[in-house]
C-alpha cells in the first residue's frame, strides 16, 4: 500500500513539474516575441475574449483581427 501511494505521489510531482515547465516556456516565448516586436506572433499567446488597458481606455478584443488593431 505504501509503495502504491509513493508511486502516485512521484507521478503527481513529475506531472506538476512538467506543467510548470510548459507554463514557463510559454511565458518565455511570449517575452521573446514582445522583445522582438513580432506582433503577429504575440497575438497567438492570448485567449479570447481578451482585454487590456491603455492610458485612457480599456480595449476588448474578441478575436485576432481586433487584437491586431
Amino acid at each position: 500500500m505504501f509503495k502504491k501511494i509513493l508511486y502516485i505521489f512521484i507521478f503527481y510531482s513529475l506531472a506538476i513539474a512538467i506543467k510548470r515547465q510548459d507554463i514557463i516556456d510559454v511565458l518565455d516565448n511570449y517575452n521573446k516575441a514582445f522583445k522582438n516586436a513580432d506582433y503577429s506572433d504575440i497575438v497567438n499567446y492570448f485567449d479570447y475574449p481578451a482585454s487590456f488597458n491603455l492610458q485612457d481606455k480599456t480595449i476588448g478584443a474578441s478575436g485576432k483581427f481586433k487584437l491586431k488593431l
